[in-house]
């Protein structure tokens, strides 16, 4: 085993870890496939390692490090079940609570503030102090902040495990079990004591946004703290474009940019090397204190002080163990970490880059060494990066390579300078002095950010499915971790390649070519997506004024271009023009159909915000053809029958008028979607397949399982 990997103990174990976490986590959703072959492919391998690829002289050896990985992988499953138990346990069954806390982080929203509520007491149906925290979303004016202790009667509403059909691994991380809404006029301040970490991340804000102006504080503010509360929605998207977003998150490049210059100003001092790495580590563990203890700004801590005290003892610095010791400590902490964008995003393009960036700077050669060693880093955090980024996002950046290249040594200079200027302009109550220059430096660098429209270079529209892992198998061969030399190791690794791209071509025309019926619901708007290879028909069965556009938005993936063919709106309540103008952006519309008599002063309004669509009044039974597809509305508008692939579906309206005659509805759906009086009407119609949008026992709802997806051919 040693003579064909390139063996790091503390490497296996935490693989070992995370698939004992990934085991349990397959048990939890009912993979058995995969729960059943994690555990068999590792155990196997255990067993292998320890008799089949080890002598007699070092046996001993290899059976006592097969035991860590078992013990390993054990508390890996363990821990995970332990947390997942715990949250399961401390529901409160939807009661109303009169409640007691602290705002621990809160933001504002397009519908009002989010807040988290952390140490709360409830008194009602229990009276107990919660293990957990509430997510606590304020309408009206808000006047709360960090810190303040407040106090509120509410429904606090437990939180599932699954929202939107995906894993919640974000609210279990940090704890958040409960959600209230809560009017801000309603809510009684007593006091604001925020704790140590709060109180400086507060302090920066304060000093940034009185140096600063706004749009270049919201950047400081977030590449100083990871919060990006602050930025634009518009901004923020450039900055993902252009693939540069990272420097929002504090990870390797902000904690290795203080601690560097920490390092040059101690070593000025004449700081021993000892108490230089002790106190350098401990301003790292507070700096990642008050930015909130995050994975990456954790995982760059550690390993800054695993090479700190490497140095002081005279020691190699082994980068694969910093790494892996950084992982083992934010995965006991919290295992649900695994699951998260930021720490597979974190985690994977460091440990890429340590793989690849000798590779890659041995194929540059023939450039200078400066040159090839910083192309060869970020070509490897981009390769490495780039099918996470695919399975995440559904997309990523082309021109992310030429910016980090350009961008991030200049970053790495504005943000010690940034540094430096608010602490003294913070001290000495010089803000707008201190800040002077660095608000002109971050303007400039967010207008060459901002100032082209760098969407053109995102490139989406593909998916590699399971086959991502020949990808990172050929990663992993290609680096040199697998010892196999020469012309073998770049044959299998291209072997592995062209596995990855036959399948993601087959997945791709698989996912491309078939038709589906997706169902989005939440508390203020309900449509159902039917996407066909020759046009997609969005159906609104009900919208509030102010609804919520990121359900909607995360329709995106499933719509070619971004263009709907046509868009059908039931009930009297939807404005046609307000839900255009707040959709414009996310989506292109050609044809728009609504129910009943025409009202012109609407289509007038349509026409002149929107004079490339057309827009259509149409009544019961009026039968509508798009590519063979068929749609018509009926029982007052408040039913719309489809007919896709031979496949019947029927999609009923919401938030309209409960009492409807339905008697006349003797139609054998496939699929039939509804929600007020749901149960009724599928005892009804009796459908082959049955979809709530929002959460109601015992029917599969799109509010908790996501966008809930039928396939229809």
């Amino acid at each position: 085993m040693k003579k064909l990997v390139n063996f790091r103990l503390i490497l296996f174990i935490v693989l070992s870890l995370c698939l004992g976490i990934s085991t349990a986590y397959f048990f939890l959703i009912k993979n058995l496939f995969w729960a059943v072959t994690i555990p068999s492919i590792f155990f196997t391998s255990i067993l292998l390692y320890a008799f089949l690829f080890s002598d007699k002289t070092n046996r001993k050896v290899s059976l006592v490090f097969s035991a860590i990985f078992l013990a390993v992988f054990l508390i890996g499953g363990l821990s995970f079940d332990i947390r997942i138990n715990s949250y399961r346990s401390n529901n409160l069954n939807d009661h109303y609570y009169f409640v007691k806390g602290k705002i621990e982080s809160i933001r504002e929203t397009e519908y009002g503030s989010y807040a988290v509520v952390s140490n709360a007491e409830v008194y009602g149906n229990v009276e107990k102090e919660l293990d957990y925290k509430i997510a606590l979303y304020v309408y009206g004016d808000n006047i709360l902040d960090v810190g303040d202790r407040v106090e509120f009667y509410a429904l606090l509403l437990d939180k599932d495990l699954f929202y939107e059909g995906r894993f919640s691994a974000y609210d279990l991380e940090r704890n958040v079990k409960y959600t209230a809404t809560v009017n801000a006029s309603d809510i009684g301040i007593r006091d604001n004591s925020p704790n140590l970490f709060q109180r400086v991340r507060l302090k920066i804000r304060e000093t940034l946004s009185i140096g600063l102006d706004e749009e270049e504080f919201s950047i400081a503010y977030a590449m100083m703290t990871g919060e990006d509360e602050y930025i634009p929605p518009e901004t923020l998207s450039s900055y993902r474009y252009a693939g540069v977003a990272h420097i929002f998150a504090v990870s390797g490049l902000h904690v290795g940019f203080v601690a560097t210059a920490l390092g040059w100003l101690f070593t000025k001092l004449r700081m021993k090397r000892l108490i230089k790495a002790v106190v350098i580590t401990l301003i790292l563990i507070f700096y990642s204190g008050v930015c909130g203890f995050s994975a990456s700004s954790i995982r760059a801590t550690v390993m800054s002080a695993v090479l700190l005290f490497s140095s002081v003892r005279g020691h190699k610095y082994d980068k694969y163990v910093s790494i892996s010791l950084s992982a083992i400590i934010v995965l006991l902490i919290s295992p649900m970490q695994l699951f998260c964008a930021g720490f597979q995003l974190s985690f994977m393009i460091v440990l890429g880059m340590f793989l690849l960036s000798n590779p890659m700077r041995k194929l540059l050669r023939f450039l200078p060494y400066k040159i090839s060693s910083s192309l060869g880093a970020v070509l490897s955090a981009q390769l490495v990066g780039f099918p996470i980024c695919l399975a995440l996002f559904g997309e990523f950046s082309t021109i992310a390579i030429i910016a980090n290249l350009l961008f991030i040594p200049i970053v790495g200079a504005v943000f010690i300078f940034l540094f430096v200027c608010t602490i003294l302009g913070g001290l000495l109550g010089i803000e707008t002095i201190a800040l002077f220059l660095p608000n002109l430096i971050l303007k400039g660098i967010n207008y060459l950010i901002t100032a082209f429209d760098l969407q053109t270079f995102m490139v989406g529209g593909f998916t590699m499915g399971g086959f991502i892992v020949f990808y990172y198998l050929a990663v992993i061969v290609s680096s040199g971790f697998i010892n196999v030399k020469g012309v073998l190791r770049y044959t299998i690794a291209g072997m592995f390649i062209v596995f990855c791209a036959l399948g993601s071509v087959f997945t791709t025309l698989k996912e491309y070519n078939r038709s589906t019926a997706i169902v989005c619901g939440d508390k203020t708007v309900c449509a159902t997506l039917i996407d066909t290879p020759r046009n997609t028909a969005l159906i609104v069965s009900g919208a509030e004024y102010n609804f919520s556009t990121s359900r909607l938005k995360r329709l995106q993936r499933y719509v070619k271009d971004n263009c709907i063919e046509a868009l059908f709106l039931m009930g009297d309540d939807i404005d046609a023009n307000r839900f255009l103008t707040v959709m414009n952006g996310t989506f292109s519309f050609k044809n728009v159909y609504y129910f009943g008599e025409r009202d012109f002063s609407m289509e007038i309004a349509v026409l002149k915000s929107f004079p490339s669509i057309q827009i259509f009044a149409i009544s019961d039974g009026e039968r509508l053809n798009f590519y063979g597809d068929e749609y018509f509305y009926s029982l007052s508008g408040n039913l719309i029958s489809a007919n896709v692939n031979g496949k019947k579906i029927g999609v009923f309206s919401c938030f309209g008028n409960d009492i409807v005659d339905y008697a006349n509805g003797i139609s054998k759906y496939d699929l039939l979607i509804a929600e007020d009086m749901a149960e009724s009407i599928f005892a009804l119609y009796n459908p082959t397949e049955k979809i709530v949008y929002r959460k109601r026992s015992g029917q599969m709802d799109a509010q908790i399982n996501g966008n809930v997806e039928f396939l229809l051919g």
